[in-house]
């Protein structure tokens, strides 16, 4: 997937994506939504979007596409108030 694809991020960018981007157009089913319409949708969504993401995780992982062995996060900083000292190994969680 190109990057600029991973990166749209914003209501405004995926509308103008959705005009020009052949893999948005498929998504989209060749339709134009605007901004606001997008946007209304994510935030109506947002919960569903997530459980959705792991479901289909779970199907990647079944079907032997992907390996749930190594998670991953893409290092976006969030405010929290957790110590190092409770970080965790796999074996400890388990």
């Amino acid at each position: 997937m190109p990057k600029s694809t991973k990166s749209t991020r914003s209501s405004r960018q995926i509308e103008r994506k959705c005009r020009y981007d052949v893999g948005f157009r498929i998504v989209t089913g060749n339709s134009l939504p605007d901004h606001s319409t997008i946007s209304r949708f994510i935030k109506k969504n947002c919960s569903f979007i997530g459980q959705l993401f792991i479901s289909v995780l779970a199907l990647l992982n079944e079907a032997g596409l992907i390996n749930n062995a190594l998670l991953a996060l893409d290092g976006t900083k969030m405010n929290a108030n957790a110590s190092l000292g409770s970080n965790m190994t796999y074996e400890k969680i388990e």
